[in-house]
């Protein structure tokens, strides 16, 4: 007798469903995805009570702590780690408040039992144990402010160590490599001569000695490169360093560099004494319309009555020009003398045959552009050669 109604199996996992609905519910269950991953494979299905078994072994094997591997090198960060952990039982076993194991394995849990959800019900039902308590944050908090002063700790020993490292250098000694010399300008002439320092300015410099004391301290005390401000552990290090990048200069390059050393000299004489006068011009009804400005001379008893008017200055005599007194602000203006420029015939008399290029960087420099010219030429020839120029293959047969 055959069943009127009708069946829905499942080929994979051997079962029947007398409804499409609970065939459909099973398709989507992690069982049957399991089974299909085991037919592909070639291998026969299992009953679902083995894969609640397995799924159970395998929430039980992720829920056990994972050992830290062995063969891997210790570093700075896990020795604090552990520190920070012993210290977390020693206050814990002090306070008396031992956390449970269900505080400790809170986050695990709570990330399978959503992945295995989909499972059974009876996996995913646990207690996530007792609320954290108030207390384990202030601990955090003590053990935060303690790792605060292991680095307080690390930067006090840094700072020993570059005072440790502090040489006090006198003015006649050299900083370079301690040369001894009988006065302070005997000092600058060894380190000219021997290392190329140059003191610019030397003309206007009134502080000799404070300025090779300051350097001193910089190199001596600090540790600090003159002409990059690096910084060295040590008076050696820094000293290799400028011989090595050539810093034994004076920094004088910027305007940061020259307001760094303003206080060793004094510019006031290269001040040109301006001794322009200016004069108020009133009418008879007191306002002032112009402003006489004498350019100078020698002669200036002589008069001369030639008189020109332009409509915004007033010439009046040899060396006395009347000017608006709307452009009174352009009259006040004072501008510092130029600096001479090199003249044409100093120009042109500089070599320019030879630009500072050496005989070897010239002949580096020819076998440089025979290189080039020897590589363009194998290109001209590879592009002559008879390359893809025979006829298409043709099978006589088919023809």
């Amino acid at each position: 007798m055959s069943d009127d109604h009708p069946k829905f199996t499942c080929n994979t996992c051997g079962l029947s469903f007398t409804d499409a609905e609970y065939q459909r519910e099973h398709m989507k269950t992690d069982w049957h995805r399991y089974n299909l991953k085991r037919r592909v494979a070639n291998l026969p299905p299992i009953p679902s009570d083995v894969f609640a078994e397995k799924m159970i072994q395998q929430r039980s094997a992720q829920l056990e702590p994972k050992p830290r591997n062995a063969n891997r090198q210790v570093t700075k960060k896990d020795l604090k780690r552990m520190e920070k952990e012993r210290r977390r039982q020693e206050a814990t076993a002090a306070s008396g408040t031992a956390p449970t194991e269900d505080e400790d394995n809170l986050s695990d849990s709570g990330s399978i039992t959503s992945r295995a959800h989909s499972v059974t019900s009876a996996m995913s039902n646990f207690s996530l144990g007792d609320p954290v308590r108030s207390g384990y944050q202030t601990e955090e908090d003590d053990f935060s402010a303690s790792e605060d002063e292991n680095d307080q700790d690390e930067v006090d020993q840094v700072l020993q160590h570059k005072i440790a490292n502090m040489v006090k250098i006198p003015v006649n000694i050299s900083f370079m490599d301690g040369h001894v010399s009988d006065s302070v300008e005997a000092n600058v002439d060894y380190l000219e001569r021997k290392y190329g320092l140059y003191v610019p300015e030397r003309m206007f410099l009134t502080d000799l000695e404070g300025l090779v004391e300051y350097l001193n301290e910089k190199v001596g005390l600090g540790n600090c490169c003159l002409s990059c401000s690096y910084m060295g552990r040590s008076l050696e290090a820094v000293r290799a360093h400028m011989v090595s990048k050539q810093h034994v200069k004076v920094p004088y390059e910027t305007e940061n560099h020259r307001a760094e050393l303003a206080d060793f000299y004094d510019f006031s004489s290269s001040y040109s004494a301006n001794g322009d006068e200016w004069e108020e011009v009133s009418d008879e009804n007191g306002e002032t319309d112009y402003t006489v400005r004498v350019q100078g001379g020698d002669d200036e008893d002589a008069v001369d009555n030639s008189l020109y008017v332009d409509g915004y200055e007033l010439v009046v005599g040899p060396g006395k020009v009347a000017g608006h007194r709307s452009l009174q602000r352009y009259y006040k203006q004072r501008f510092n003398s130029l600096p001479e420029k090199e003249g044409p015939k100093a120009v042109k008399m500089i070599d320019m045959r030879g630009p500072g290029v050496t005989e070897k960087e010239a002949t580096k420099m020819i076998k440089q552009t025979w290189k080039e010219e020897k590589k363009q030429q194998h290109t001209f020839y590879r592009r002559d050669k008879f390359i893809n120029n025979q006829k298409h293959f043709r099978d006589e047969l088919l023809q």
